[in-house]
């Protein structure tokens, strides 16, 4: 007689089988990747609007604007530590912002999509004339 096998942490049964002895539901295949949501334009300049007002992401998102770079050159070019660096990578990545590849061992972030990069650079251009608004004095 065999016994079912029992999963490690539980010690309930596992297989296809309740211990009811009812077939186990089937909730189809598990998503191998997580899924990918897309946000309209309006939601994406509130993301970025977000992280332009913090001090440490913006120097980030533009220093990602002219090339990849790795976790090493970030921390170099920004002179912040490691713990910082990750909490606001990951905080930029779970907005869409920034995303990574694994390159020959090593992780490499760059924009999310070039589009970034063009509205970087022209808001980089931009003047804000500030002052009396008419004639007032």
């Amino acid at each position: 007689m065999a016994f079912p096998k029992r999963h490690r942490a539980t010690g309930e049964p596992v297989g296809s089988v309740l211990p009811t002895g009812q077939p186990r539901p089937n909730h189809g295949p598990r998503p191998s990747i997580v899924p990918v949501e897309a946000v309209a334009s309006e939601e994406a300049m509130n993301r970025l609007g977000r992280a332009m007002a913090d001090p440490t992401q913006l120097w980030i998102i533009l220093a990602l604007r002219d090339s990849p770079q790795t976790p090493a050159d970030l921390m170099g070019l920004l002179s912040i530590g490691r713990r910082e660096l990750s909490d606001n990578l990951t905080c930029l990545r779970g907005w869409g912002l920034v995303t990574a590849v694994v390159e020959q061992e090593r992780v490499v972030y760059f924009l999310a999509d070039a589009r970034i990069s063009r509205a970087l650079k022209e808001l980089a251009g931009l003047v804000l004339v500030t002052g009396p608004i008419g004639d007032d004095g």
